[in-house]
């Protein structure tokens, strides 16, 4: 897809991920509402809901603006995460991609814009998660203006998580596929402010108050301080 808006939606109790985006060009996403819990009761059960997301852009996706989004989600409420594990065609029943995830020449993740973000992640995962793996880039990202209001006893694991030491995502990136980042103005309450797991380079960090006593602005969890 390539000129597209979404705009003006509430969405509540989403059964897995709200919005999902592949290969979209040229967008903008704004004034979105988000209220899922991960829990539902049906009939007299409490089911998990899982991968309740609000917001993905996965591989592919260029020159996106995300802003005036609020509410909180049973798993991230932003995640952009161009994941390079596994080879599955288009059309599997099991794949979580409708474009499957055969390798292209364009699944690089740039330039997005995400601006004025109040929210939490209320299945306790990230505000805001940056993710890639398999030789997929996340370059040029400015996330400007993030407030998470975490209740307090509630808090999420992070405000904002990039990358994962796992070796299930792929492990720490190579230095530079994660890179050109601007993150500012960021109002922090989750258990890490800003956790970095895996690689970081070229970027700025600056203008973040963390309202959670127990950890420093910025957790380094690859075991490096990239």
């Amino acid at each position: 897809v390539d000129g597209f808006s979404v705009q003006g939606i509430s969405i509540v109790d989403s059964h897995c991920w709200a919005m999902s985006f592949e290969h979209c060009v040229n967008g903008l996403l704004s004034h979105l509402n988000f209220k899922s819990t991960s829990k539902k009761i049906i009939g007299d059960k409490t089911v998990t809901m899982l991968n309740q997301d609000g917001i993905d852009l996965r591989q592919g996706c260029h020159n996106i603006v995300i802003e005036a989004i609020t509410g909180y989600t049973g798993d991230d409420l932003i995640a952009l995460t161009a994941i390079g594990k596994g080879v599955t065609k288009a059309g599997v029943y099991s794949c979580t991609m409708v474009a499957g995830t055969i390798p292209t020449d364009d699944d690089d993740i740039i330039n997005i814009q995400i601006r004025n973000v109040t929210g939490h992640s209320a299945g306790r995962c990230q505000v805001i998660r940056f993710l890639n793996t398999g030789g997929n880039k996340i370059n040029h990202i400015i996330l400007d203006g993030l407030v998470d209001n975490s209740p307090k006893g509630y808090e999420s694991h992070a405000t904002i998580r990039i990358g994962d030491h796992n070796p299930n995502w792929g492990g720490v990136t190579p230095l530079g596929d994660t890179s050109d980042f601007i993150i500012t103005n960021v109002h922090a309450n989750s258990k890490n402010c800003i956790l970095i797991a895996g690689s970081l380079a070229n970027s700025i960090i600056s203008n973040v108050i963390n309202h959670y006593p127990d950890c420093g602005p910025v957790t380094y969890e690859s075991g490096q301080d990239y």
